[in-house]
């Protein structure tokens, strides 16, 4: 497929005497001797004409396609083509000149023109300013100003093309092209806030340096610009007789024009005829000479193209170009051709490539399909190999579909190691999500290439130089570029490991750097994967316990910390203990396990039991904690502290109360264990086993705790004696030989009270003597005789009580009551002799059943139930004697039940409704 091909264009009418064509920003106009016709190619349909009364002879038309500059044999026009009216205005200022050239100011303003430059025939330059206001042309303050005259020893000094430019760069710089038939005229400089009469002023004064490139040619000379998407340079070029000179133009204030143009010579044409018109497109320069038209690459001067017209009657006359909408343009009297440009970068690349312009030639394929762009890439790449470009090559063959066998092979061979890690990592890259096993290769692949940079720089620690090719110039690096190098790795390499983590073997990666010895980057990796686990092993390893704590400390999974719970709090336990304290979300009971571990090891410090119970305190005092098993080790650790001391542990018992949070019995099991006697026996009186309390201390030889747990019993009873005899059996059984026990045994008995010297003589052996007891024994037997005196009065008042109850009983039994005929029950009103009835001694009388009833309004539903069971058995003919006690035990009118009574109102809720008014 070619580059290039011709179209005719179709109009809606026929053209004859077409003088010139010309077309900006999609508005097509059509110059004839007459008029001018010009077309919106967006609105084809429409058909626009300019009637100008006047010979014409050819026209300028500005970027924007508004502005258009007709030049007719008595006068210059201009035509505001956005202008409703379209009214040609004739210029006063430039009816003397023969208008050859027009350099549109490079903004491209819409309103007006701003400050143009206009080249004539004679060879001078001028610069004005119209307006497309009307009232325009009624001001005498617009201006007509000389800027510039060629040499008049030129044969043809006429100025055939103007253009002003500005920097791509940098908009505040401009360049202005003079291009007569002999020579190529440039000045260049600031242009502030893009006032363009800045610089015209000063190229008219003669205060801008003027380049100059001349050439002998008497035919004339034709010019284009165009800019170029390789280096975003705009680039002219000049036709002049049988050669075109092409370059680019530069404003900028150290851009050199002229600098590289190229000389297009016409060697490959048969006719030996001069150019008649040249234009610029993208990649390529369209030259027009004798009715052939030719398609040449600008960079490597190759013809791509060519075309001859055979209709000689028909010649083509000219060429035009539109800069914004990349269309090209050529005519002759009666048809009008568009070039297309169809895929016109299509083997631009592959010049660049030879041209080893790596770099142009890969932003030109950036924008291909995908199939086209790598096939660009991989042949790229090739070359860059084949010059030893490997650092620069690495990531475009890694997004490459070359093979990885191939590229990773020359890397290798050659010892390109780093350019080689770089290629892998693109090429990880590339894979999908899915192919989990080749980006785990490739990743593992990387990492190893990483270590062994790292090696090779740590091996230059000792030398001062360190080789160039660690670094990105070719001179020799000290041992601060060393360091600085080192150092970009390593963060490369936290980086790649970061990025590609899902994809990285994390068991895999610790072999690697261990085998190396890369302790630093190990630790880095573990932090990568989260492994927190493997990094407090490693600190705990070294013991490093510092090191350890801090990485714990920043932890949110607490599981962390009940796994090292053990070993951090053996060797830091003020540290770890202090840690724990600091999450008040960690759960005690998880942490019980490593603090007991500290109860039965002989080795552990003394200092991590005290942490350990300082744990255990905050957790119960601080946390509020009731949990019976965190209390139980609590109590464990007061009581396997080493030494006599049990204030602490008594301390804590005391402090439980009565409604203790450990377990009674456990506590009876750990103090007899770590043999804490006191402590023990106030679990025993707590739980009122005084004797095995009393037992216990005086096993262990403990008079005073024995003593202080007798003195606790708070009832009188036998076993409280019991306990004390205990107490003076051992007090008289440890004085066998010194026999200093009596004293403490009368101590006690008067002190505490709690037994007798009769209780106590049985105990006395022989070998004490026992007037030391003479005057307690004389108390007691004056005790015993006050006793027996007071029995015998205490008799004589119970027989004579006796005796009153006898006589009380035989007078009841001689009482009656007499019932009048007629009386009625009290409750019914019916006679009383009707049924059985009871009287009472307040001359109250009932009947059975009626008392029965009266019982069960007042009883509740159980004991109306027994109420309705007697009942029933009284009907039946049944006495009952738990029936009189229910119902006969005092008078329904005059007894303690109806004196309860009192509050209650008279009439009942039922009566109440029942007498309730409607």
């Amino acid at each position: 497929m070619d580059l290039f091909a011709i179209e005719h264009v179709a109009l809606q009418f026929d053209i004859a005497n077409l003088l010139q064509l010309l077309v900006a920003s999609n508005i097509l106009c059509m110059v004839f001797p007459s008029k001018v016709l010009y077309i919106d190619l967006d609105q084809p349909q429409t058909v626009n004409q300019v009637h100008i009364k006047d010979t014409l002879r050819r026209a300028f038309l500005d970027v924007s396609g508004c502005h258009l500059l007709v030049v007719a044999e008595s006068e210059t026009y201009y035509v505001h083509l956005s202008d409703p009216a379209r009214t040609p205005r004739p210029l006063a200022r430039l009816s003397s000149l023969d208008v050859t050239a027009v350099a549109w100011n490079p903004f491209a303003p819409t309103d007006s023109t701003h400050e143009i430059l206009v080249g004539t025939a004679s060879g001078d330059i001028y610069e004005t300013y119209i307006s497309s206001s009307p009232d325009y042309f009624k001001k005498e303050d617009r201006y007509l100003r000389h800027v510039f005259s060629a040499p008049t020893t030129a044969a043809n000094p006429a100025i055939v093309g103007l253009v002003a430019q500005i920097s791509n760069s940098d908009s505040w710089n401009a360049a202005v092209i003079a291009y007569t038939a002999t020579a190529i005229y440039c000045w260049k400089g600031p242009v502030p806030k893009g006032r363009m009469e800045n610089l015209y002023a000063s190229i008219a004064e003669g205060n801008q340096k003027l380049v100059t490139l001349s050439y002998q040619a008497p035919h004339k000379a034709f010019y284009s610009t165009n800019i170029s998407p390789i280096d975003h340079h705009s680039y002219f070029a000049y036709a002049h007789d049988k050669s075109v000179t092409y370059g680019p133009l530069d404003p900028s204030p150290n851009g050199q024009i002229f600098l590289s143009t190229k000389s297009l010579q016409q060697r490959s044409l048969a006719s030996k005829a001069p150019y008649s018109a040249a234009i610029l497109t993208q990649y390529h320069l369209i030259a027009l000479s004798n009715n052939t038209l030719t398609a040449t690459n600008l960079l490597n001067g190759q013809t791509v193209y060519s075309q001859t017209f055979p209709d000689s009657s028909d010649p083509i006359i000219g060429m035009c170009a539109d800069q914004r909408s990349g269309t090209f343009w050529f005519y002759s009297a009666q048809n009008i051709y568009e070039l297309v440009a169809s895929n016109e970068d299509r083997d631009v690349w592959r010049v660049l490539l030879d041209m080893d312009k790596f770099d142009s030639a890969l932003a030109l394929v950036e924008q291909k399909p995908p199939a086209e762009k790598d096939e660009a890439v991989v042949a790229i790449g090739e070359k860059m190999l084949a010059n030893k470009l490997y650092l620069q090559v690495a990531a475009l063959l890694g997004k490459s579909s070359k093979r990885v066998a191939e590229v990773a092979s020359t890397f290798i061979e050659n010892q390109q190691y780093d350019p080689l890690a770089e290629y892998l990592d693109a090429k990880l890259s590339t894979f999908s999500k899915s192919a989990v096993s080749q980006r785990t290769i490739l990743a593992m692949w990387i990492m190893e290439l990483y270590i062994e940079r790292l090696n090779r720089l740590e091996e230059l620690a000792s030398t001062t130089d360190v080789p160039a090719s660690f670094t990105s110039d070719s001179t020799e690096a000290d041992a601060a570029t060393y360091s600085t190098l080192l150092t970009e790795t390593r963060k490369e390499f936290f980086s790649f490991l970061t990025e590609n983590k899902p994809f990285i073997d994390k068991q895999t990666s610790y072999q690697l750097l261990a085998v190396h010895g890369r302790q630093d980057e190990l630790l880095e990796c573990a932090n990568v994967f989260k492994d927190h686990d493997y990094i407090i092993a490693h600190w705990v390893r070294l013991g490093n316990w510092d090191n350890a704590l801090s990485v714990l400390l920043k932890q949110e999974d607490m599981s962390i910390i009940y796994r090292f719970a053990t070993v951090l709090l053996s060797n830091a336990p003020e540290k770890t203990v202090a840690l724990w304290m600091r999450f008040p979300e960690l759960d005690p009971s998880r942490l019980l396990p490593a603090i007991m571990t500290l109860q039965g090891a002989s080795t552990v410090p003394v200092n991590a039991r005290k942490q350990a119970i300082r744990y255990l305190r905050h957790v119960t005092e601080t946390l509020h904690s009731t949990s019976t098993e965190i209390h139980n080790v609590l109590l464990g650790m007061y009581a396997s502290v080493e030494g006599n001391d049990e204030d602490a542990l008594l301390e804590y018992l005391e402090s439980q109360g009565r409604e203790p949070h450990y377990d009674p019995n456990f506590g009876l099991q750990i103090t007899l264990k770590y043999q804490r006697i006191k402590s023990c026996a106030y679990i025993y009186v707590f739980l009122d086993r005084y004797e095995e309390a009393v037992d216990l201390a005086l096993t262990h030889n403990n008079l005073e705790v024995a003593i202080m747990s007798a003195e606790r019993q708070t009832v009188d009873s036998e076993r409280k004696k019991r306990t004390w005899l205990k107490i003076v059996q051992h007090i008289i059984d440890q004085s066998k030989e010194s026999g200093s026990g009596i004293s403490k045994i009368l101590a006690l008995m008067h002190e505490y009270q709690s037994f007798t010297i009769a209780e106590l003589l049985p105990l006395i052996p022989g070998w004490i003597d026992i007037r030391e007891f003479k005057d307690d024994i004389c108390e007691s037997l004056e005790k015993y005789n006050k006793e027996v005196e007071q029995l015998k009065s205490e008799i004589a008042e119970v027989t004579i009580t006796e005796k009153r109850a006898v006589d009380s009983l035989n007078e009841l039994l001689q009482r009656y009551v007499i019932v009048e005929p007629g009386e009625s029950c009290r409750l019914c009103r019916y006679p009383l002799l009707s049924e059985q009835f009871y009287v009472f001694p307040c001359q109250h009388a009932f009947h059975v059943t009626c008392l029965i009833e009266q019982a069960m309004e007042r009883s509740s539903k159980a004991m109306q139930r027994k109420l309705q069971s007697l009942r029933v058995e009284y009907l039946r003919g049944n006495e009952s004697e738990a029936l009189d006690a229910l119902i006969a035990s005092e008078c329904a009118l005059c007894g303690d039940a109806i004196i309860d009574t009192i509050d209650m109102p008279f009439c009942t809720e039922q009566e109440m409704s029942r007498w309730a008014i409607a």
